[in-house]
């Protein structure tokens, strides 16, 4: 949003003559095109596993003491079964509980497993929700920019607890998008058969109670989601899956319901622009560095060697890398329900109560994007007809208090913002 500044495309770096002040763009690294895909499911778990091996003993190396987050999900843990092996003490692993908030996003119980089968030496965060929505300005402020992922304030908050105990520290980021891990993925795979349904496209079953708290009612969630974003046309189709907001325009370029295509569209932008991007920030924010094992350029290519079958189909998801999981994990681990790295915020939107919450939102800003009707009606749909809308009105906080962090840098520098109507997803 700012005029002034710009970014680079990811894979690339900016060379600028300083005699001539000429400025030239050079791409170092474009994830791979058209790779001949691999048969033998072995093969791949065998050089899969290889190459996951010397990556995580390549971010071992060094001078301070390297620790891990924790989730107690199949990417954090399998890293932490491998790094293991790899360090000559126990390794300090790092995991978030919550305080006064219902077990469905809680996934400490499975982290304590995790941490007790491999011996590390593990901490709990305790996150205190009253304090977080308190303190929005600190992580919000960090960011430059206007990212409204619930789980910011999460690694603001466990990369600061880290920090006291160790400098650098691993995360399974990256694995999702490899392998094929989110359920987005299965319902873009799905929408390719329900295109031909019509009569579902109208069917509405947000009536049974949609909501992010509870199995049944995140499920019906997911349903309609699903119903409410199939298209004709397979780019459509994933823009309405990925989008809160029904969006007028996309500019997502998919031909066909090809996984890798969709996999590769998260990798360069919601993986870069969001998960990477405020991941980098929270840590840097408390001098904590990173290091994202998956994310090695060698896994990545080989990668996209493997066939999409492998990774994920309409029923199943991350087959390859659970199977590979089994040799190092419990099946309990490996099979259980993936809840994501994510924050409760429907609770603390609905204790905090439509007044409150309506005072937190700048409608003069968010009138450059969004229609003053639209806002009101996501607020009555989620306070009075119990329809799941709670990350809509989180991004409009977020935005709004974004906004108001800034505003006085542009009285101050002339305006130094520019504010369109170009869809944001």
């Amino acid at each position: 949003p700012y005029k002034e500044i710009k970014k680079l495309i990811p894979g690339c770096i900016l060379e600028i003559d300083l005699n001539t002040m000429t400025k030239t763009v050079h791409r170092y690294y474009s994830l791979p095109e058209n790779k001949e895909l691999i048969k033998g499911k072995n093969d791949i778990l065998e050089k899969v596993d290889v190459l996951l091996h010397d990556s995580i003993k390549k971010r071992m190396i060094s001078d301070v003491e390297v620790g891990a987050f924790l989730s107690g999900g199949v990417d954090s843990s399998l890293i932490v079964a491998i790094a293991s092996k790899y360090t000559d003490k126990r390794l300090n692993t790092f995991s978030i509980t919550y305080e006064g908030i219902n077990d469905f996003f809680d996934e400490s119980e499975y982290a304590g497993f995790v941490a007790k089968q491999n011996n590390t030496n593990h901490h709990f965060l305790k996150i205190d929700f009253d304090k977080v929505f308190k303190e929005l300005d600190l992580f919000i402020y960090q960011l430059d920019e206007p990212i409204a992922d619930s789980s910011v304030f999460l690694n603001y908050y466990l990369s600061k607890y880290t920090r006291d105990y160790v400098k650098v520290s691993l995360s399974g980021l990256g694995g999702d998008e490899l392998f094929g891990g989110y359920n987005r993925y299965q319902a873009f795979l799905l929408s390719k058969w329900l295109k031909h349904v019509r009569f579902l496209k109208n069917l509405n079953v947000e009536f049974l109670g949609s909501k992010r708290t509870s199995l049944v009612g995140n499920t019906i969630r997911y349903i309609q989601k699903l119903l409410n974003s199939v298209d004709k046309k397979p780019s459509k189709t994933y823009c309405n899956i990925i989008s809160y907001i029904k969006l007028k325009e996309c500019n997502i370029d998919l031909k066909s319901y090809n996984l890798s295509e969709v996999l590769k569209y998260d990798i360069r932008e919601y993986m870069n622009n969001n998960l990477l991007n405020f991941t980098d920030k929270m840590s840097m924010a408390h001098a904590l560095e990173i290091r994202t094992p998956f994310l090695d350029y060698r896994l990545v290519d080989f990668s996209f060697s493997i066939p999409d079958s492998y990774k994920t189909t309409a029923f199943n998801k991350k087959i390859l890398l659970k199977e590979l999981a089994l040799r190092y994990l419990d099946k309990e681990i490996v099979y259980r329900r993936k809840q994501g790295f994510s924050a409760p915020v429907e609770i603390w939107l609905k204790r905090e109560g439509y007044k409150k919450i309506k005072d937190r939102i700048n409608y003069d800003i968010l009138s450059f994007f969004l229609e003053k009707n639209f806002i009101d009606k996501t607020l009555y749909e989620f306070f009075n007809q119990n329809k799941d809308r709670s990350l809509e009105i989180y991004s409009f906080i977020v935005f709004s208090k974004w906004y108001e962090i800034n505003k006085k840098f542009m009285e101050v520098e002339n305006e130094r913002f520019s504010f369109n109507n170009n869809p944001i997803i």
